[in-house]
């Protein structure tokens, strides 16, 4: 299963989207 999250970077001032799962 995959799994989407959202991470804000402050140093960049931008939201980065990421992927994680077995």
């Amino acid at each position: 299963m995959t799994y989407l999250y959202f991470l804000f970077d402050e140093s960049n001032l931008c939201f980065r989207i990421g992927t994680y799962g077995e």
